[in-house]
């Protein structure tokens, strides 16, 4: 949570990663005895310029499962209060790789990252999550987004303030069991648009134990991969 002071402090600026104004501000969801996380992500924001990424403190709930889902709910509830239009969301485990997943190519994530900003001036969109776990076909919208309807994940994505709002007012996770993740590409189905990035241009950081199930350290990258092309670079050739 932020003092008046702090808040004002943080809205003199927008988020921002190599320069591409993204939202108007953003935050990163962390525990504080997540220090490991804290310093990937603190890592992650001097290499690629992340400009006003702000912490905020993870929430716990007795319903371990819906601990994370509530911390995404109540920086709706904040940004709502502040009126923000755009809002760039992240878990501290989510990663930057130089070069994105996509067979066959070479891409890299600075060159991904501009076109689908320029797309993001052309076209409508609601949600657009820089990465995720898709569990149904990816419909292209463009060469560079394409509009998820299933999907898990939400490590790290963008939101504009009608989405939130909605999600605000109708998510009830203790009756109806629907995760964020779930929720966001679910949105496509109530009038919103939610998108994610091809190729994906944040991925799950690999070798942080679970907050949620506790473990072995967890490397979700094949079965990530393995979903996107199931779902997308199969599909195209």
């Amino acid at each position: 949570m932020f003092t008046e002071r702090e808040q004002t402090k943080i809205m003199n600026k927008m988020l921002s990663i190599l320069g591409y104004k993204l939202a108007d501000i953003g935050y990163f969801i962390n525990l504080k005895e997540s220090k490991e996380r804290l310093n990937h992500v603190n890592n992650l924001i001097k290499k690629y310029n992340i400009q006003n990424l702000n912490r905020f403190e993870a929430l716990n709930d007795e319903l371990k499962v819906y601990s994370c889902t509530k911390s995404h709910l109540k920086i709706f509830e904040e940004s709502l209060k502040q009126d923000i239009e755009i809002l760039f969301v992240c878990e501290d485990d989510f990663d930057i790789e130089d070069i994105c997943y996509y067979p066959g190519k070479n891409i890299t994530f600075k060159e991904t990252l501009e076109k689908v900003y320029s797309d993001l001036q052309t076209i409508e969109w609601d949600v657009v999550m820089f990465g995720c776990n898709p569990k149904e076909e990816l419909v292209e919208v463009t060469k560079n987004l394409v509009k998820v309807t299933k999907s898990s994940g939400s490590w790290c994505y963008i939101i504009k303030k009608r989405a939130y709002e909605f999600i605000l007012n109708n998510s009830n996770y203790k009756r109806d069991y629907i995760a964020i993740d779930d929720f966001l590409p679910l949105l496509n189905q109530k009038g919103f648009i939610t998108l994610t990035t091809i190729p994906m241009i944040v991925n799950h950081g690999v070798g942080f134990i679970s907050t949620m199930q506790p473990g072995e350290p967890v490397n979700y990258n094949i079965w990530i991969r393995g979903n996107y092309d199931n779902f997308y670079f199969d599909l195209k050739k």
